[in-house]
């Protein structure tokens, strides 16, 4: 057999080894949570467990740490909102502060994953450290009323990163912000 052969068996091999056993997070990309159990409400987001894929809930307003290491113009948030009832019917609508500032508001989402995009305040831009970042969302949907799950708390999205960078490279619309 030839290494060539040998080494793509191999590498196919531990591929699908490690996709057999999944890494699940317990926080959102980018957030800074202090230590805290599994299946925890901190500041709004529903943290995630071992077997839990869906990591993480965030409730209709939520509030948290995010570290800034470098200049930046614009805050990112991807988030996925679940093909359920609430949001089909209606889309979300997520309204961002950094620091108790406004940033503004980003609509109408049905479902699937989307990132928003959210210019810095221009003090803001040049600033590290960690900040406080709060998303208020204008739906919210009750797992338990939905038959979706037994939880009674309302969630509005699941939180998948927030980071800061400069992605705005003047070409973009922001016609579409409401």
């Amino acid at each position: 057999m030839s290494a060539v052969r040998t080494f793509g068996l191999l590498a196919a091999a531990l591929l699908l080894a490690g996709c057999a056993q999944a890494h699940y997070r317990t926080v959102p990309d980018g957030v800074v949570l202090p230590t805290a159990p599994a299946f925890a409400d901190v500041g709004g987001i529903r943290t995630g467990g071992p077997v839990d894929p869906t990591c993480c809930w965030a409730g209709p307003d939520a509030s948290f740490q995010v570290r800034k290491d470098a200049p930046a113009t614009d805050l990112a948030v991807q988030i996925y909102i679940p093909k359920y009832a609430t949001f089909v019917r209606e889309q979300q609508g997520i309204d961002a502060e950094v620091e108790g500032r406004r940033l503004g508001s980003r609509c109408c989402f049905g479902p699937g994953l989307h990132t928003l995009l959210f210019r810095l305040p221009a003090d803001v831009r040049e600033r590290d450290g960690i900040l406080r970042v709060g998303l208020r969302a204008r739906k919210a949907f009750v797992p338990s009323r939905e038959h979706v799950g037994p939880e009674a708390v309302p969630f509005a999205y699941v939180l998948v990163s927030v980071s800061f960078g400069s992605y705005w490279l003047g070409r973009f619309d922001r016609t579409a912000t409401r």
